[in-house]
């Protein structure tokens, strides 16, 4: 017997019986459901398998800490930016009405 370590996505009905959801199947028989996405029909979130899925598996295969650590300095940098701004500004406004009041 051998164990295929490729999901397999399936679509099941939602329990709330309004929309379809994924399903995904690890080699290992762990089950869970793809999260994020509500289909509102089982022939849309069959495309989405098609379309989608080897795109996501490559998304869970990063793993969570690559995609935090690749976020966080962009996220410190534009952060950063945006105080270096904030203090220009303040300092550019205080420094004219200095200007202002010493007559220069």
């Amino acid at each position: 017997m051998t164990i295929s370590f490729e999901p397999h996505f399936e679509v099941r009905l939602r329990a709330d019986q309004h929309s379809w959801e994924i399903m995904v199947t690890w080699g290992h028989a762990l089950r869970h459901v793809v999260e994020g996405l509500a289909f509102r029909s089982e022939h849309t979130a069959l495309q989405w398998i098609e379309r989608q899925s080897s795109l996501w598996m490559e998304v869970q295969n990063r793993g969570p800490l690559k995609r935090a650590v690749r976020k966080t300095p962009k996220l410190a940098e534009r952060r950063r930016g945006q105080v270096a701004r904030d203090f220009h500004q303040e300092y550019s406004t205080e420094l004219a009405q200095s200007w202002q009041r010493s007559g220069t």
